[in-house]
């Protein structure tokens, strides 16, 4: 299910002040937060009307998935901060699918899907006609062979 920006915004927020206050959050986690929240003030101020642009999400998909991967292995982290920064990262992770992509890659999918139906039925004609039947001069014997 696709989100809005400002879902983004404040899940990334939140993630941001879970982290800070979180004293057992180690110092690499905490850098790492901040860029997140960095390129989130980045987004915000190239956003029209609202609208993040790709670049914008791109940069925000890769300093999340940072932020995931640095909250996920500090073991001093609370598991209230640890949800904040995943919360944040799948909210990016669901700007980015946005609805059209979804249902694009659905109709590609099943397009893709037909086009190898008819290669696959001619495919098994061919085998099927590159198949002889020997019969041997014993009537009760016959052998197929491709």
């Amino acid at each position: 299910m696709p989100v809005a920006f400002d879902e983004v915004v404040e899940k990334i927020t939140d993630a941001a002040r879970h982290v800070e206050a979180d004293g057992g959050a180690s110092p690499v986690l905490v850098a790492v937060v901040r860029e997140f929240q960095a390129k989130l003030g980045k987004a915000e101020k190239q956003a029209t009307d609202g609208v993040p642009g790709r670049d914008s999400v791109m940069e925000l998909e890769q300093a999340g998935d940072s932020a995931k991967a640095a909250a996920e292995a500090d073991a001093g982290l609370s598991s209230d901060a640890r949800e904040s920064v995943l919360a944040a990262h799948l909210a990016i992770c669901k700007l980015k699918a946005g609805p059209d992509r979804t249902a694009r890659l659905v109709v590609n999918t099943a397009r893709a899907a037909s086009a190898l139906r008819p290669q696959r039925g001619a495919q098994d004609r061919r085998q099927a006609s590159q198949t002889t039947v020997r019969v041997s001069s014993n009537p009760s014997s016959s052998e197929a062979s491709a």
